[in-house]
């Protein structure tokens, strides 16, 4: 036969509940305490102060803050850019809302954002580390593209108006030329025996001038010496100097078939003949020029002609 055990009037059971609610009760502190210690319940005492974005351009970091005190608010933004130390500046905003700026180094390093207010008791964000692309510094641009084999239609190159004698060349080309490339022009001056190429004769060289184009020398003059007669004037490529000496080429000369200078650009040929110098006179004291003593007559000393005396008689055959 059951019986119930002396001194009670409840099942056994019903008396273990308050211990029960004591080991729940203790189970909750310590979570509650878990809780504390990992931040969970600072977080949430302090989500009244938020950070709604943050972000990075090439020049400046941005973090928005809301849920803050009416009023004006202050904030620290600490910000570090690859391997540059970190800096920290202090920025405010009025109101419960707000946006703050700072700049940042342009390059193309991780940012690394951090920030820490002191209002309601303080609060702090981050750190968080932003990415960027395309920030650093301008690759420099591509070198010019320029002309390493120039064409004659490159230059100009003429004569000057007006003269035989100067003349005037022009790299124009709508590209630079490279580093190294040059073009010579030259021209040259001849006294000749008549006015045309084909009456030109003998020629004799008077005069020479020559200019270099390149990507820093773009253009320049040219000018020769005049001959007092007839002439022809050569502009020309290159710098052959076509003046009859050993290696420099041969002086034209239309019979001979000698066709130079070679890579001819223009010529000239004109003037007027040479007047014949007077006769020297060989004697002063006769009037008109005397290019020779006249017969029968003695030149003396003093340039003066005159007729010797006869030879004397022989009285004594």
């Amino acid at each position: 036969m059951h019986r119930t055990p002396r001194g009670t009037g409840r099942p056994q059971g019903l008396r273990l509940l308050p211990n029960k609610l004591r080991l729940m009760s203790g189970i909750t502190a310590f979570a509650f305490a878990v809780l504390a210690g990992a931040g969970v319940v600072n977080a949430i005492s302090a989500s009244a102060h938020t950070v709604t974005e943050s972000s990075v351009t090439c020049t400046a970091a941005q973090i928005s803050f809301n849920s803050f005190p009416a009023g004006q608010n202050v904030v620290s933004i600490t910000t570090k850019v690859g391997q540059e130390a970190a800096k920290t500046v202090n920025r405010s905003f009025t109101g419960t809302s707000g946006t703050a700026s700072v700049p940042i180094t342009k390059s193309n390093d991780d940012v690394t954002i951090s920030a820490s207010w002191k209002a309601d008791g303080g609060g702090s964000y981050g750190p968080v580390v932003k990415h960027r692309d395309g920030c650093g510094s301008p690759p420099p641009p591509p070198p010019p593209v320029c002309v390493s084999n120039p064409s004659n239609a490159d230059f100009t190159v003429g004569y000057k108006p007006g003269t035989a004698f100067e003349a005037h060349a022009a790299y124009v080309g709508s590209k630079p030329l490279c580093e190294g490339v040059t073009r010579t022009v030259s021209l040259n001056s001849y006294q000749t025996e008549g006015p045309t190429w084909e009456t030109s004769g003998t020629q004799k060289f008077i005069s020479h001038d020559q200019v270099t184009l390149s990507a820093s020398n773009t253009q320049g003059d040219l000018k020769v010496l005049q001959p007092s007669c007839f002439y022809q004037t050569d502009l020309y490529w290159g710098s052959m100097r076509f003046d009859g000496t050993p290696g420099n080429g041969p002086v034209p000369n239309f019979s001979k078939g000698i066709n130079t200078p070679t890579n001819l650009i223009a010529a000239r040929n004109g003037g007027t003949g040479c007047t014949p110098p007077p006769p020297v006179d060989v004697c002063k004291n006769i009037p008109g020029n005397q290019s020779e003593v006249p017969a029968g007559m003695v030149r003396d000393d003093a340039g003066n002609c005159t007729t010797p005396p006869p030879p004397p008689v022989d009285v004594c055959k």
